[in-house]
């Protein structure tokens, strides 16, 4: 997946579609959960492991600040079928001018999969960050099939890249 530049105070106000990357717990699903998030094959309950997603929704590009963008995955989230997704915490995987993805997320080296809880997209942050990732990022918070293109500001090493 190439990751590409858009994010900074200097964009034009386009519509983006972020990643959003959050760290998870294994656990086993329980009938309170509407759409209950799988526990990745191999995991242990209690093992540590990092999902993504792509948000459904779109927002410009305009912001200087990667709170504004954190808040925003959030709000996507927010509107997820999934109370599990919901109960997650998610950090926006993009770049402003001032903050880097790869400073922004500081992955750890637990593996990162999609909201199937089968796909691993990615055996940690060293492999994010290679620009060589199992499997492309293409569901959204709701585990929809996402096929336009994502810009999170940033090249597949997770530093911020001008010019797009």
């Amino acid at each position: 997946m190439l990751i590409h530049r858009v994010v900074g105070a200097t964009r034009s106000p386009r519509p983006l579609v972020f990643l959003a990357l959050g760290v998870a717990l294994a656990f086993f699903p329980s009938p309170s959960h509407a759409t209950p998030i799988t526990v990745p094959p191999g995991l242990s309950p209690g093992a540590q492991y990092y999902l993504a997603f792509v948000t459904s929704g779109t927002r410009d590009a305009l912001s200087p600040n990667i709170e504004a963008y954190d808040l925003f995955v959030n709000q996507q989230a927010a509107l997820s079928t999934s109370q599990a997704v919901r109960d997650i915490t998610w950090k926006a995987v993009g770049s402003t001018a001032s903050v880097d993805a790869i400073s922004h997320l500081q992955l750890a080296q637990f593996p990162i999969y999609l909201l199937d809880g089968a796909t691993v997209i990615a055996t940690g942050g060293a492999a994010l960050w290679s620009g060589n990732i199992s499997a492309p990022i293409n569901l959204d918070q709701n585990r929809q099939e996402v096929t336009s293109s994502v810009w999170t500001g940033s090249t597949p090493s997770g530093t911020g890249q001008d010019g797009n």
